[in-house]
């Protein structure tokens, strides 16, 4: 069992990692009950007022599950060329679901800008600000809101999973992030 990872402060965050058996036996399943799956995710969490499910970017029934399971949706997007070709895929996807199911309400909350592929002090130089101006782009042409703090490369999220709290790194920063994403939920009268 996953052990949730709990934020020292008054405010708690709690991960629960994903396991990568769960997702395995999922394919080998020929008919995987999306909303039943949906249900087995959501189960649990009535007294919790966020929670992720993090996906792989690639429709599957997890993410089918996931969009049952949601109100929204946080797109975390990496700046760099081949994560922009596939973001726009996103939109389609959504598409797809809300025609499937039309009294589910699913929205993108927000884009979360994930700068982990830039390490060391590098700002990406020129082909981030590519990135970013086609990520901006598909961002606007759907009313997406890009989150302003961006998810950091740490060494510290890795060590905290692990228990390990000595060293968190720029971990630290990703409550910046979380209070922005709390900020958009409050805005649409999901939490106070």
């Amino acid at each position: 069992m996953a052990r949730p990872i709990r934020h020292r402060r008054k405010d708690k965050l709690r991960i629960i990692p994903s396991r990568f058996d769960f997702s395995d036996s999922l394919r080998a399943a020929s008919n995987a009950d999306e909303q039943a799956l949906a249900r087995f995710i959501a189960d649990g969490f009535d007294d919790i007022d966020i929670v992720f499910i993090d996906c792989a970017p690639t429709e599957s029934v997890l993410t089918r599950a996931a969009y049952h399971a949601s109100r929204y949706v946080l797109v975390p997007v990496r700046p760099e060329y081949f994560a922009t070709i596939g973001f726009p895929l996103l939109q389609r996807s959504l598409e797809d679901f809300r025609r499937s199911n039309p009294t589910h309400e699913i929205d993108v909350l927000g884009v979360a800008i994930n700068n982990g592929f830039y390490d060391g002090g590098n700002d990406g130089g020129p082909e981030k600000q590519r990135a970013m101006a086609d990520i901006s782009r598909e961002a606007a042409k759907h009313e997406w809101r890009i989150f302003g703090n961006e998810i950091l490369f740490s060494r510290g999220f890795p060590k905290i999973m692990r228990g390990d709290h000595r060293y968190s790194g720029n971990a630290e920063l990703f409550f910046l992030f979380a209070e922005e994403v709390r900020r958009a939920l409050s805005e649409k009268g999901h939490l106070s």
